[in-house]
């Protein structure tokens, strides 16, 4: 049998045909009415991924938050939730993808889902997010139950769409452009919730936080004093009771105990009359200083029988009033996170419809659909993809400071900290726009990486970098604050931090954009191995990598939230080990993970080389299947390819076309074939 010369391609054909392409042909790869995938149909899947990863980010970093600091649920049971829940979902998508394989409709396998799952997708994000679950065992449960609930309905289209792309284009470097504007958009609309929320987060709950405080900073410096020994014998504090037996031996009046025990200008001293430096001013002045400002209001709030009572507080008033801004910050929190979702649920919704009636699968549906059983042996035999998904869970925790981790550092270790007007909470916007001008590069550099390196060693390298980045920010972080003193408010700290983390985000774009393609590329080696293309199963995985890193990142936030002690709503209580534990979490194990994420991809094979060879291999075996019945020179047509058979029965030559003629050549003409050549696919960018 001879080998194949692969003609020229429609899109080659095209470009010949029309040589100037608009600025969309140009941006997605394609060529104008090729019969293969349009620009049009890139921006309405980009446009679908928008929406989704409104909706999936509104989830994925903000509902962790909502059950600690807004509910109040523990730290521990919230940090298992969400690590099993969403394992449990990841298991999910390979069913999810087998089912997607056995789907048959007009529409297509894919699209389909889009269309009917949108409606149930919004209203459960809704349902996860409503402000009456009350903080006790009970509540935790439904909570529970709405979430894992949320999980499999939301597998439901994030498989599909997924898949989707292998179904609308078989050209890898088509299918590559259209995912790289896609997780484009999908880092906007990710990006856009994780900058706006926190901003308004902190913005409506500032004085409630102003409040908390500075009551939390008398309740610290007292602490302080009492584990040093600075109160006369006999005078304790126990700070382990309830509310109503806290500070007992500080009597009646909070304002003579700490005159009695504590000197003028003294930290405990300080913390109950306000500010030091105004203070100073103030006694230079001759004047008074004045005393704690927020503490009138809330007295009054406590005794309202007597709101003209003398401002004496006793040590049960300060723990009263602590604990009752603490409630009013976590109900403020309720509302706003509440009415967060309903905005990204109206905005993202449309665009899964948008997603549906804008794109179109080219692929012929499967005539004997595989068991589930069968889907997970093809997984199996797949091994590229295998080291991708085994990559993807080793680098499941590189992002965890863009998840919960990130967010609760901002607000319990950078509370104080002030960055072009924002602080605390807020700042975990400057984070996520940290992220965006890797991702920007990433974006970028893709296209001229991918051809110069390969996907394979451009995804290597790049994690590579990003490891160390974050290695060396958080060995600077360590021992600028002395070993580890809880202290990361220094400016070098942070500087160095942010860099490392625009950095980071080169490599995280880039595998987000390139694994797609990579395992776009393995369903061809799928079908090369044996015979079956399996899309649905083997974008499954991709989801499934997506959803570990979601669960993993979530856990090791919750946990660095859980081991540090956090008090929600409470940064002032937050001890110097804490704040240690926090940076740890954050910034090594982000390292660790990025770097162990490179390790399978060394043993990754299936390059653009192979893959080319793959794709030509297949439409030969396709081509033999037609020649069986055309050799003698009957017309077959199966709208893949125009095989062209020699008098000797063998096939001469390939080309891609919507109506396949098989034709027997004389031998004078076989004389005349091209030289056998083992050429890549004629519609690759190089030839393009």
């Amino acid at each position: 049998m001879a080998d194949l010369e692969v003609k020229e391609s429609a899109g080659e054909t095209a470009a010949a045909a029309a040589p100037q392409r608009s600025f969309w042909h140009k941006l997605f790869g394609t060529y104008p009415n090729d019969g293969d995938v349009q620009p049009k149909e890139g921006i309405a899947y980009s446009l679908c991924g928008f929406g989704q990863n409104l909706i999936c980010t509104i989830i994925g970093s903000y509902l962790t938050i909502f059950m600690t600091d807004a509910i109040g649920y523990g730290a521990l049971s919230v940090a298992l939730l969400m690590l099993l829940a969403r394992i449990y979902d990841a298991l999910n998508d390979p069913i999810m993808g087998s089912i997607v394989d056995r789907t048959k409709t007009k529409w297509g396998k894919c699209r389909p889902y889009l269309r009917w799952m949108a409606l149930p997708v919004a209203g459960i994000t809704i349902l996860c997010f409503l402000p009456w679950y009350p903080a006790s065992p009970g509540g935790f449960a439904a909570m529970t139950i709405m979430y894992l609930i949320w999980g499999m309905v939301y597998t439901v289209c994030d498989v599909p769409y997924w898949g989707l792309t292998s179904c609308m284009t078989h050209d890898t470097y088509r299918r590559g452009n259209m995912l790289t504007i896609a997780r484009l958009l999908c880092t906007a609309g990710a990006g856009l919730v994780t900058i706006i929320v926190p901003q308004i987060t902190s913005g409506m709950t500032n004085d409630y936080q102003l409040q908390i405080n500075a009551y939390q900073g008398v309740v610290s410096q007292l602490q302080v004093a009492y584990d040093k020994g600075e109160l006369a014998e006999g005078v304790y504090l126990d700070f382990d009771e309830d509310a109503n037996r806290a500070y007992k031996t500080i009597g009646s009046s909070l304002e003579e105990f700490i005159n009695t025990h504590f000197a003028e200008g003294s930290a405990v001293w300080e913390a109950y009359y306000g500010d030091a430096e105004k203070n100073a001013e103030a006694r230079a002045e001759g004047k008074a200083p004045d005393k704690l400002t927020g503490l009138v209001p809330v007295y009054e709030y406590y005794h309202e029988d007597d709101p003209d009572a003398v401002y004496d507080w006793s040590g049960t008033d300060l723990q009263s009033a602590l604990k009752g801004e603490l409630n009013n910050k976590q109900s403020n929190l309720q509302w706003i996170y509440f009415i967060a979702a309903i905005v990204c649920v109206a905005v993202g919704t449309p665009l899964f419809f948008v997603g549906f009636k804008g794109t179109k699968e080219r692929t012929d549906p499967i005539e004997n659909p595989p068991s589930l059983k069968h889907n997970l042996q093809l997984l199996f035999k797949n091994k590229p993809l295998m080291l991708i998904v085994i990559s993807g869970i080793l680098g499941a925790a590189r992002m965890v400071f863009t998840y919960t981790g990130g967010l609760y550092f901002c607000k319990y270790v950078l509370d104080n900290v002030e960055l072009i007007g924002m602080h605390g909470e807020g700042l975990y916007t400057i984070v996520t726009l940290a992220i965006v001008p890797g991702g920007l590069i990433a974006s970028v550099l893709v296209p001229y990486l991918t051809r110069k390196l390969g996907k394979k060693h451009s995804y290597i390298w790049t994690n590579i970098a990003g490891g160390v980045a974050l290695l060396i920010a958080f060995i600077v972080g360590i021992s600028i604050n002395g070993g580890g003193k809880g202290d990361y408010t220094d400016i070098a700290t942070l500087v160095i931090a942010i860099l490392a983390i625009i950095i980071s985000g080169i490599p995280s774009g880039l595998t987000n954009i390139v694994s797609y393609a990579m395992i776009g590329d393995t369903v061809e080696y799928l079908e090369l191995k044996t015979g079956e293309r399996a899309e649905g199963i083997c974008f499954a995985m991709q989801t499934f990598i997506n959803k570990i890193g979601m669960a993993v990142g979530a856990f090791i936030g919750v946990m660095g939230y859980y081991l540090a002690g956090v008090t929600a709503n409470n940064p002032g209580a937050l001890t110097a080990d804490g704040k240690d534990i926090m940076w740890i979490m954050l910034m090594l194990v982000a390292a660790i993970s990025f770097i162990a994420s490179a390790i399978p991809i060394f043993f990754y094979k299936f390059t653009e080389k192979e893959q080319q060879k793959a794709v030509v291999e297949i439409e030969r075996r396709k081509a033999e299947k037609l020649a069986l019945a055309g050799a003698d020179g009957t017309v077959v047509t199966d709208e893949t390819v125009d095989v062209v058979i020699g008098a000797g029965g063998e096939v001469e030559s390939v080309t891609e076309t919507e109506e396949v003629d098989i034709t027997v050549v004389p031998e004078a003409a076989e004389e005349e074939t091209p030289t056998e050549t083992e050429a890549a696919p004629a519609d690759t960018d190089e030839e393009k």
